[in-house]
């Protein structure tokens, strides 16, 4: 079971939504009346319900569902008086804010913590190499045998 305050990673991660994008759309449909207007290729309600229906990568599990029920609410846009348009499109403000927020925290964590393991990397390598050094101290180095320095002597006499 997973826990619905923590972050859970998306399997296909997507990029991040265009934010700024979906803000614009909730305001010129909330300037025009709630009309439902038409866009460069689909209507409002059919934009914002794809848009939902791809939660964001670092959004709890409470907020993809939160996410999954405003696509669903989108898609039947048509349908609503424009009361409950207004009410949606408010909704829709308010966890585009809120998931804007927690995406940030959660990218920032996720940076937090490559910046800790590429420091404990660093550390484990230097200490790796410390005790490559301390352990090598004091012991005589090979005879490599065809090096002049080390080959060892031979007990041949010359004349």
């Amino acid at each position: 079971m997973t826990d619905r305050a923590t972050p859970t990673p998306n399997p296909n991660p997507t990029p991040q939504p265009d934010w700024p994008r979906w803000q614009k759309a909730l305001s010129i449909e909330a300037e025009t009346g709630f009309g439902n207007l038409m866009g460069r290729s689909s209507r409002f309600n059919v934009f914002l319900a794809s848009c939902f229906a791809e939660p964001a990568t670092g959004l709890t599990d409470h907020d993809r569902d939160r996410w999954q029920t405003l696509a669903d609410r989108f898609q039947n846009y048509d349908s609503l008086t424009t009361a409950k348009r207004q009410q949606l499109v408010a909704d829709a403000r308010r966890t585009i804010l809120q998931s804007q927020r927690q995406v940030d925290s959660y990218w920032a964590k996720q940076r937090e913590l490559e910046r800790k393991q590429q420091q404990i990397s660093q550390t484990s390598e230097m200490a790796a190499h410390i005790t490559v050094k301390q352990t090598n101290r004091g012991k005589m180095p090979a005879l490599n045998p065809s090096h002049p320095t080390t080959a060892k002597p031979t007990n041949s006499t010359t004349n």
